[in-house]
């Protein structure tokens, strides 16, 4: 493990560019300017987007595995834990805006986990976990790690109406994200 400015670099980096992604789709997929633009335009920008995101998201994993694997074991803390979980959140949202329009919720999970990226070295796992070593505690913690980030994402489209996620109406959203407005069956 690092110690001392060489481990606070990278955490501070890495937020910051978590941050500075998160202040970019605030003002791309949030203001009126991005109504004008084309759909060339519109698909290589995302082109980009996406892998602008990637940056970021490679140093996170990178610092993480640093936290959590270390000699002696597995160290999983409140920090890494949380940290992971945003972590998690980060490629769902990142492999979902893949496939479904998802560009404003960025906005929302990219600051949450610029903040998450620091916690591991905030708030340290002190020892080892014992009996990390078996396959009954590897499946355990895939389970629990992976269940937050699914009930986030739900939480988050349930709460955030249809036409502000996509700019779209609600015959472009999955049925399972639309408001309870838009449930009602619609005529032939």
């Amino acid at each position: 493990m690092m110690q001392g400015t060489q481990a606070i670099l990278p955490h501070a980096v890495c937020a910051a560019l978590y941050g500075a992604l998160a202040f970019y789709f605030w003002r791309r997929h949030w203001s009126d300017a991005n109504d004008a633009a084309t759909g060339a335009e519109t698909g290589a920008r995302h082109g980009i987007e996406h892998a602008a995101l990637l940056v970021p998201f490679a140093l996170h994993t990178w610092l993480l595995a640093g936290s959590m694997f270390g000699e002696g074991g597995m160290y999983l803390g409140v920090g890494n834990a949380l940290s992971l979980i945003l972590w998690l959140t980060v490629l769902i949202y990142g492999l979902g805006s893949l496939f479904y329009r998802l560009d404003g919720l960025h906005a929302l999970v990219l600051p949450a986990a610029a903040v998450a990226v620091a916690l591991p070295f905030v708030f340290p796992s002190t020892r080892a976990l014992a009996n990390t070593e078996t396959l009954a505690f590897k499946a355990h913690l895939l389970i629990s790690m992976a269940v937050p980030p699914y009930s986030a994402t739900s939480a988050v489209n349930a709460w955030t109406p249809s036409r502000r996620i996509s700019g779209a109406g609600p015959d472009d959203v999955p049925p399972k994200v639309l408001p309870r407005r838009y449930s009602i069956v619609r005529p032939s």
